[in-house]
């Protein structure tokens, strides 16, 4: 899969930038968007993503796809988790896509799609900690943590930028379904039988992680309920 790059030093949003500039991307190709800094990066439900300059990997990849894939960002989460635990790094993942590293978020990922006329431009950004200090790490809202924060090393952004962009188009380069990852994925994912969940509106507990990526909860009133996307809590 050919790959082209955009870096920027400075700008509001990768993942902006991606949806403003579809124009320029080939079908046939990955497309990764880079910044040491973001004046306005977004986490899910137009969270503010706190990340202070050359600190941390902010990476936007733009796939061009005839359906929509709503697995792409699960395969991303996968690829970033198997990445670095090939770097000593025990990941958890929270469905749909955190990743977790001692119980503390670690990174997160946000996926927007561009109508196109014959399917979708798929844009799926992620940002990971990698060299916050515990002092940055407390101005987040909730439990968080950096590479840095666990393992007292620092990390080059770029480079592990480059990691996993080798990491993910070898995963997507033939995308057809998730089941090629299903088990893998289950074996990082955090939730387990049993265990106590609340999505929206609707509370019960985790029953399983279904093969195309989607997990079936058993609500309070007995029910069973499928989720493809939500947020854990």
């Amino acid at each position: 899969m050919q790959i082209k790059h955009y870096h920027f030093e400075t700008i509001d949003s990768t993942n902006n930038w991606a949806k403003t500039n579809t124009n320029l991307f080939n079908k046939a190709e990955l497309t990764t968007i880079t910044a040491d800094f973001q004046t306005a990066g977004r986490g899910r439900f137009s969270r503010k993503w706190i990340s202070p300059p050359k600190q941390n990997l902010l990476i936007t990849f733009v796939l061009w796809s005839a359906q929509y894939h709503f697995n792409i960002p699960q395969v991303l989460a996968l690829s970033a988790a198997d990445m670095l635990h090939n770097r000593g790094f025990d990941i958890k993942l929270k469905w749909p896509n955190d990743l977790l590293l001692n119980g503390k978020k670690l990174s997160g990922i946000l996926s927007e799609t561009v109508q196109d006329t014959e399917g979708h431009w798929l844009i799926t950004g992620i940002g990971i900690n990698l060299n916050m200090p515990p002092e940055e790490l407390n101005e987040i809202d909730q439990p968080a943590t950096s590479l840095l924060n666990e393992s007292d090393r620092l990390f080059d952004p770029s480079e592990m930028g480059h990691l996993l962009t080798a990491y993910f188009s070898k995963q997507v380069a033939h995308y057809t379904s998730f089941r090629p990852f299903y088990e893998r994925y289950k074996e990082k994912l955090i939730h387990q039988p049993g265990d106590p969940v609340t999505i929206g509106e609707f509370s019960g507990t985790f029953k399983s992680l279904n093969p195309d990526g989607s997990i079936t909860l058993t609500l309070n009133n007995g029910t069973d309920k499928i989720f493809i996307s939500g947020e854990i809590v």
